[in-house]
């Protein structure tokens, strides 16, 4: 689409041609797919930024980082431990609990127990 001559791309001309004679159909030096061009080439020329890249800050080393990862990191490691060990001291506790004739059962119970336990923290809290 010829949108005329001229750095913006509406020339003298407006739309339908100008000096350079583009009219509609035609594609010139300041038309829409140079403008296009151009803009591809700037965003793919961006520097990209990881989370990795932005928790450090290399140019000073007294400055904090800019990405605090350490501290949620800790707590949900922490919490996914505990959460672990929690799991396996019930199935123990279950396994000392239970008869051997019920112990198959164990797990039934545990997961009833623990959709039970879902369901009254989303509903009850």
């Amino acid at each position: 689409l010829g949108l005329g001559s001229g750095s913006d791309g509406f020339g003298a001309g407006g739309i339908g041609g100008g000096a350079s004679g583009g009219g509609v159909g035609s594609v010139n030096a300041g038309g829409v797919a140079d403008r296009a061009g151009r803009w591809t080439r700037r965003l793919l020329q961006r520097p990209r930024l990881t989370p990795a890249q932005l928790s450090t800050n290399p140019s000073s080393s007294s400055t904090p980082p800019l990405l605090n990862i350490r501290g949620p990191t800790l707590y949900f490691f922490t919490l996914y431990f505990l959460m672990a060990t929690q799991d396996i001291a019930v199935d123990g506790w279950a396994l000392t609990l239970l008869s051997k004739k019920n112990r198959g059962k164990g797990p039934i119970c545990n997961s009833i127990g623990q959709n039970i336990g879902y369901f009254l923290s989303y509903v009850g809290f």
